[in-house]
Formats: C-alpha cells, sequence, structure tokens
C-alpha cells in the first residue's frame, strides 16, 4: 500500500482500478510545399472542421453542466477564428512554405510560451487550452483519431500525466469515478469542470503516478489530499463506509433543503446560491 500527495482540486471520494492515460501528442513532421494557397485551404477546412466538433461538445457539456462551464469551448472556438492563431498560421505556410501541421505547431508553441511566462496563474493555466486547440486542429490535418476513453471496460479512476478540457468534457461521471494527474492546478478549465461534474480529482500528485499499474486499485481522498495505491482491505472498508456516510449525509441535505432556515429565535433567513441551473 502506497501513499501519494496531491492537490484536491475537486472535494469527494473515489475508490475503483486505475486507468492510465497516456495519449502521445500528434507526430508533427514539417514538409516544403510549393502549392500553399492549397495548404492554406486545407487549414480552413479543418478549422472549421474542428469548429463544427467543438460546437457539439459544447452541446453536451451542457446536458451536464452550467452554461458558464460550457462557455469554456465558446473560448476554443475563438482560437481557431483569432488571427493570432489562425492568421499567424497561414503566414508561416505562405512565408516558410511549410505544411499545416507544421505551421499550427510553430504557432501553437509561440503562443504557449507567452502564456506560461505571465504572472498571473489564471492566464498560465490557459496555456492548457492553446495546446487543446492546437492538437485538436492538428489532428483534424492528419486525419487521425482524437484521444478518448472508450478502451475503458468498467468504471475507474483516471490516471494521467495532464489532461485537456476536452478530455474532461469527455468524461461521464458514471464511468470516471475520478482522476488524478501530475500536471494541472485549481484554476486550470479541467480542475472548475471536474468540480461541476461533481467528479472528485487531484492535480500536481508526483510523477510516481503515472507507474501505477493499469487496473491497480486506487482511493482519492479530497478530504485527507492523499491517493492510496493498492490499499489492503481494511482500509477500503473503511473508505467504503466513509463514502456511505457521505451519502447519507447528503440524502438528509436534500430532504431538508426545501425547508425553511430558521434561527433559533425565530428568525427566517433567506438562503440563495449563485448556480447556473438547478440540478447543481
Amino acid at each position: 500500500m502506497k501513499r501519494l500527495p496531491g492537490i484536491s482540486a475537486s472535494s469527494g471520494i473515489a475508490i475503483g482500478p486505475a486507468f492510465i492515460y497516456l495519449p502521445e501528442p500528434p507526430d508533427v513532421r514539417c514538409v516544403s510545399i510549393k502549392n500553399v494557397d492549397r495548404e492554406v485551404e486545407r487549414l480552413e477546412k479543418a478549422a472549421a472542421e474542428a469548429v463544427s466538433v467543438l460546437a457539439n461538445l459544447k452541446d453536451r457539456m451542457l446536458e451536464k453542466t452550467t452554461s458558464e462551464d460550457a462557455q469554456i469551448f465558446d473560448a476554443h472556438m475563438m482560437f481557431l477564428q483569432d488571427p493570432a492563431f489562425i492568421g499567424e498560421s497561414k503566414q508561416h505556410i505562405r512565408q516558410e512554405e511549410v505544411n499545416a501541421e507544421c505551421a499550427v505547431e510553430l504557432v501553437m508553441k509561440s503562443l504557449q510560451k507567452t502564456f506560461l511566462e505571465m504572472d498571473n496563474e489564471y492566464f498560465r493555466a490557459r496555456a492548457d487550452d492553446i495546446i487543446d486547440v492546437g492538437h485538436r486542429l492538428i489532428r483534424t490535418l492528419m486525419d487521425s483519431p482524437q484521444p478518448d476513453f472508450s478502451s475503458m471496460e468498467s468504471p475507474s479512476i483516471v490516471i494521467a500525466n495532464d489532461l485537456l478540457p476536452s478530455d474532461t468534457a469527455l468524461m461521464d461521471p458514471d464511468t470516471v469515478l475520478g482522476f488524478a494527474t501530475v500536471g494541472g492546478g485549481l484554476t486550470s478549465h479541467v480542475a472548475i469542470l471536474a468540480r461541476s461534474l461533481g467528479i472528485p480529482a487531484f492535480v500536481a500528485v508526483e510523477p510516481e503516478l503515472v507507474k501505477i499499474d493499469p487496473g491497480a486499485t486506487c482511493i482519492l481522498d479530497g478530504e485527507s489530499n492523499i491517493i492510496v495505491v493498492n490499499p489492503d482491505e481494511p482500509t477500503i472498508e473503511h473508505y467504503r463506509r466513509l463514502i456511505e456516510d457521505r451519502q447519507v449525509e447528503m440524502q438528509k441535505a436534500l430532504q431538508s433543503a426545501q425547508t425553511p432556515a430558521v434561527t433559533k429565535d425565530g428568525k427566517e433567513i433567506e438562503v440563495v446560491a449563485n448556480i447556473g441551473q438547478p440540478q447543481e
């Protein structure tokens, strides 16, 4: 049994087998081209296709979470229509006579570097969005499949070096019990989406995390900020009881949710919440 410290980005407790998710970035090769107009046309067509896919992802997110969270994909679509991204990619194609995949990767890495050098943590976290959009566009150009969780055979805990916002959008809370990553932070869009979906999540875990054997039992303890790997049976039973207790408390809270909030001396207090939709 091993305990790995991390930062709880979305509270809760989850128990399940590890699903190791380590997709390779697209293998981009720079190739000299002569017909720059045709290459620019390829880029425009791929960008339009990627925007269409992101619009569908947004619709899927709206079924599970708030419109505010789903707007993450509006930002991604804007990147794909922004002169600072697509326009500069076209410029690389025309000036350096390189293929569209190469041009997109050059712009993506330049923008990523710019965001990572910013002082503000929130803006540094947006570097993940640049990579997400860039890899999506490159894979569309290469006609290669986007990574997903289709090979997950049973409800599991996702273990990864890092996750991108579109990865989280594909997560089904019924099959993804939780996730833990080596990278990431509390202000990343991945963490924000995990909280909205109610999926326990850990970030900034030590690199040993991704060396966990596939299928190994893991416990995400969002209360103590630890991940327990290969727990013994007493530990599993302890956490199962905690989960059951939490569910009982949640049911009690839901049963009394609609009753007035009244102080001991009889004063009624209005209770309000800043949410996007009632199920939150």
